[in-house]
């Protein structure tokens, strides 16, 4: 009988505490470990969609949580990203979209580059981007005095559609460079373009070139 009164207590006193210290007679939350932590047996569950959390701790050793997302666009956002895309065909390949940081790139038909953002937002973003616009002189080379510079405002909505970066038509055998800024994010895009007439015989072949770099 008095071992049963005994687990009673201690039952009891576990649930009026609610605390359990290891190492320390003084906890502070609901399990206190003072010392180091093991664990034998770790199952990687990166390819399980319901692990979408990562355990963080602070300077205390208080354990916490932070959603995958936020933790992966955080990582992403300080290294330097360099994406290339290119088409040798008489025509743009409008599947091949090509991602890089918040934004996805493609060749239309014209040829005409265009980009989004790779994720649809909430409400509407004005996303502003530069472009410089240098025109072929002769000989393959650029000079100075045929430079245009463009400052251009691009609005995307819930629907998320393709915006232009150059509709001229101009962008044959010249050299395009389209800087990008978003609101709020410290990286810089810088967007090159390059398309090519390769030759006419027995058709038209071209050679579409695309290359993003996030800074």
């Amino acid at each position: 009988m008095k071992k049963i009164i005994s687990v009673i207590l201690v039952g009891c006193s576990v649930l009026v505490f609610s605390q359990v210290g290891i190492g320390t007679a003084s906890p502070e939350k609901t399990l206190d470990v003072n010392g180091n932590l093991r664990v034998a047996t770790i199952t990687d569950k990166s390819n399980d969609s319901q692990y979408n959390q990562i355990m963080v701790a602070n300077a205390s050793g208080e354990i916490g949580i932070v959603p995958k997302e936020i933790v992966k666009e955080k990582i992403e956002s300080v290294f330097l990203e360099n994406k290339k895309v290119v088409v040798f065909s008489n025509a743009p390949d409008t599947d091949r979209v090509m991602q890089c940081g918040k934004f996805e790139l493609r060749f239309n038909t014209g040829p005409e580059p265009q980009f989004r953002l790779s994720t649809a937002p909430s409400s509407n973003v004005i996303v502003y981007f530069n472009r410089i616009h240098k025109e072929n002189s002769g000989a393959n080379s650029f000079y100075g005095d045929n430079t245009v510079t463009t400052n251009i405002a691009a609005e995307f909505d819930v629907a998320n559609n393709w915006v232009s970066l150059d509709n001229s038509g101009r962008i044959y055998n010249t050299l395009n460079e389209i800087y990008i800024t978003y609101p709020g994010d410290n990286n810089l895009y810088r967007v090159t373009l390059l398309p090519r007439i390769m030759r006419t015989t027995p058709s038209l072949q071209y050679f579409y070139t695309m290359m993003c770099e996030k800074f």
